[in-house]
């Protein structure tokens, strides 16, 4: 009988879910909150470790949750999992081969790891199996981005602890006002401004939004240990610039730009090194344009001229030991300036939209339209050092990003066992 009456509600909510009022949110929140917080303060009256899931989606966020992870697992009273959630948005090649980079990549690490698509898993993950993760760390917001079992509306049996996948800087509707962002137990704001943000455009007005912790996607960058990446030229006097280009080709300008990127490493051969890091999807969203061979064959040119290489994995020491960078993907442009160091944003015409935060961070850096732009950027600021933006990006930064206590993963993981009533001390 309480499985009928809970298969019924559940129908009942996803009727619901598209609802443009507040109801669906009302009952969301009234019904399932309390029997989230009832099972986890039931398993801490019973002794047992409550399932975490920190939900991972590709190779470049599996560092994301890593230090997080690490505190719970070593709390006795949570068993945390990495939860792999495959990108449905590419082809079933792609997802496979992502899937299993990443698995492989976790194991290594020693950190527990399921794949929500694998047989017997998907139950697990959603909500149909009732109450299998006590908490939630998700980071996609999009209902076309991953499965629907893993998408955050399908979670009420967790509370979910919710920060976006990269610095959120686009439009406001595609950033405060998503349907999905009523389901969270707590949104983790990127930055101060953020937490502006929710509160003015947001669909919850803020309610369910954190105190500024930091953002979880950093702490790689913060790592003061001296890193090292194997930059083509070796030179002591040799720049080291990063070429970054969107996936989302409406977005970018790879079609506009590929073969004067080429023209430029060639031009600067003797001065500049530079490395070619296109977004894990931007093969993908090529094939609607140009054949299999063709990008096989421009990916490869960057691996063959001598002071150019291609990059499709880690990006930290690359980011960390860079002198600069070009790109319009709107993840780098915020992560990039935490660094201080210059960008250029090549623009689309008409100008890509972004949110209030976006709009500061683009007032501080570099950006515009034509090659002869980009050339200036680099003979000027790269080459010339004259980066004249330094002190108002530094100030920008300094001001908005960084939380009081540096140590964010410790933050947000003290900050989450105080929402659910446990002692920091175990």
């Amino acid at each position: 009988m309480k499985r009928i009456f809970i298969s019924y509600l559940r129908k009942i909510l996803n009727l619901l879910i598209e609802f443009p009022s507040d109801i669906y949110k009302n009952i969301c929140r009234s019904t399932f909150l309390p029997l989230c917080k009832y099972k986890i303060a039931q398993q801490q009256r019973n002794n047992c470790a409550i399932k975490v899931g920190f939900f991972v989606i590709s190779n470049a966020t599996e560092i994301f949750w890593e230090p997080l992870y690490d505190l719970f697992s070593k709390d006795n009273r949570f068993d945390p999992y990495m939860v792999i959630v495959p990108y449905t948005y590419a082809s079933e090649e792609y997802k496979i081969s992502t899937v299993s980079n990443l698995k492989e990549l976790i194991v290594k690490s020693g950190r527990k790891v399921v794949v929500a698509d694998e047989p017997n898993i998907r139950e697990s993950v959603c909500c149909r199996h009732f109450f299998a993760y006590g908490l939630v760390f998700h980071m996609d917001p999009y209902t076309w981005l991953c499965n629907p079992e893993t998408q955050m509306r399908n979670l009420t049996r967790s509370l979910i602890f919710y920060t976006p996948y990269s610095y959120c800087i686009v439009n406001k509707d595609n950033a405060f006002e998503l349907k999905s962002l009523k389901h969270p137990y707590k949104i983790l704001p990127e930055t101060r401004l953020h937490i502006n943000c929710h509160q003015k455009y947001g669909i919850t007005k803020g309610k369910n939004v954190s105190p500024f912790l930091g953002y979880m996607g950093v702490h790689k960058l913060l790592n003061t240990t001296k890193c090292q990446y194997n930059w083509r030229l070796k030179k002591s006097n040799v720049k080291k610039v990063i070429i970054a280009p969107h996936h989302v080709l409406g977005l970018g300008n790879i079609l506009r730009l590929s073969q004067f990127y080429l023209h430029l490493a060639r031009h600067y051969e003797n001065r500049i090194s530079f490395v070619f890091k296109p977004h894990p999807y931007l093969k993908e969203d090529l094939k609607k344009y140009w054949s299999e061979t063709d990008i096989k064959n421009y990916y490869s040119q960057w691996d063959k001229m001598p002071n150019t290489q291609l990059e499709e994995g880690e990006y930290i020491n690359l980011l960390k030991t860079s002198d600069a960078m070009i790109l319009d993907s709107g993840a780098f442009n915020a992560e990039y300036s935490l660094l201080y160091k210059p960008l250029f944003f090549v623009e689309k015409k008409p100008r890509r939209k972004f949110n209030e935060v976006g709009e500061k961070i683009f007032n501080v850096q570099y950006h515009g339209h034509s090659e002869n732009e980009i050339i200036d950027f680099i003979e000027n600021v790269v080459l010339n050092e004259n980066d004249i933006l330094y002190t108002a990006r530094k100030t920008f930064i300094d001001t908005y990003f960084w939380p009081p206590n540096i140590d964010i993963a410790r933050n947000t993981y003290e900050y989450v066992l105080s929402t659910i009533k446990y002692s920091t001390k175990y």
